[in-house]
């Protein structure tokens, strides 16, 4: 059961939450920055969209 979020449990679950999010989602970016590395010169001229992802989210 999720504890209560006025509670101190649920604000220190909330967070921990909060944090394994972020973990996941710069995981994501640096599997997808190792990808343009390895594909640099193709995939950054057909996929600029990428690039532009990566400057903005870093």
């Amino acid at each position: 059961m999720p504890a209560d979020i006025a509670s101190a449990e649920g604000v220190a679950e909330f967070r921990q939450a909060y944090n394994d999010t972020f973990e996941a989602v710069d995981f994501i970016y640096a599997n997808i920055f190792m990808i343009l590395l390895e594909q640099k010169n193709r995939t950054l001229s057909k996929y600029p969209i990428f690039y532009y992802l990566l400057l903005e989210c870093s």
